[in-house]
Order: structure tokens, then sequence, then C-alpha cells
């Protein structure tokens, strides 16, 4: 008798392990990624805003709003990018919290974008303060920190810069997924507009 319910025990051991197990959910779908700079039209200018993930990067999960001008674009997660085509001249590019979010994202910026040109503008949070010399200014790449309250007491800092191609392609194709314009409009040969 104690042989049999040994038995019994490990063939039902044995049955449970081959059971079907539940199927694993299927990933989000990837979003489209960044292979190279696309052109403007002529006269028109192209702008790439994107945000790369920073090791010590606070707030990962918070995808503020990204605005040119009063129009609203979309919100950026991280590992994400925005492409857009605009007029030459001048744009403020604004971030919003998302509902809830932290107030360290508030901020707004004017780019100065010549026609038959491309841009790009990476933007994330991260720890610690920092402060930048003037000299550290250049045509190529613009460094902001943007501290919000006493140095001490803050916890993170928004980072924005206008960097060179040639940094800011290879950090693209590396990290970042497209969130717009939207795959449907992007495929339907719809210029990404805000």
């Amino acid at each position: 008798m104690l042989r049999t319910f040994f038995t019994a025990l490990i063939l039902a051991f044995v049955l449970s392990a081959c059971a079907p197990l539940t199927p694993p959910t299927a990933p989000p779908p990837a979003l489209p990624g960044f292979e190279n700079a696309r052109p403007p039209e002529p006269g028109q200018s192209r702008l790439y805003v994107f945000r790369p993930r920073s090791e010590d990067q606070d707030l990962h999960h918070e995808q503020p709003m990204l605005y040119i001008g009063e129009t609203r674009v979309a919100p950026i997660p991280e590992n994400g990018f925005v492409e857009l085509q605009l007029p030459p001249g001048r744009h403020t590019l604004s971030l919003v919290p998302p509902e809830g979010g932290s107030d360290l994202w508030r901020t707004r910026m004017v780019l100065l974008l010549w026609p038959d040109t491309v841009a790009y503008v990476p933007f994330w949070m991260a720890a610690g303060f920092e402060r930048t010399s003037p000299a550290s200014d250049s045509a190529d790449t613009v460094l902001l920190v943007l501290p919000v309250g006493n140095p001490e007491d803050t916890p993170a800092h928004l980072r924005i810069e206008r960097s060179h191609p040639s940094v800011a392609e290879p950090i693209l194709r590396q990290c970042c997924g497209r969130v717009f314009p939207p795959a449907d409009q992007a495929a339907a040969g719809r210029p990404p507009q805000p």
C-alpha cells in the first residue's frame, strides 16, 4: 500500500511537471528604430528629440509631454524619440510632466533651426548636480543644466543638449525607438509634423 501511494505521488508529480504552462505574454511591439536621418523637404528643417537612458537616471518611468510652441506632440518614454519636420526659424520646445509626475521635467528652451538642416536634441534626467562653464558652449553642442530648488536638496536635474550628428546618431541607433510620428502615419508617407 505504501508502495502504491509513493508510485501515485511520483506519477502525479511527473504529470504536473508535464502539464501545459501558461503561454508567456507577448512582448510589446518594438518601436521603429532610428536608422539614418531623413533629409527635410526643401526649405524645411528636420528635428529629432530623443531621451536616452542614463545609468543613474531618476524618474525613468515618467513620460514627459513634448510641446513645440503651443502644439502638443507626444509623451516621450526613455529610449524613445520624436521626428519632426518644421519650418526654419525659432521654435520653443517645452517638456511638461505627466499628471502626478515630477515638476523637474517642466522646462522650456528656444531652438533656432536653419533651412535644409537636421538638428538633434537629447534630454534625460540625471542624478546629482553639475555646473557647466560658459567656455563649454559651442556652435555644435549646447548643454543646459536646469536645476530646480536648492542644489543640495535636488535629487536630479534635467539635461538637454543640442548635439552634433556624429554624437547624436550613434546614440539614436543604439537606444531609441520612434514614438512620433506613429507607425501608420509614417507608413502613409505623411511628413512628421507636430
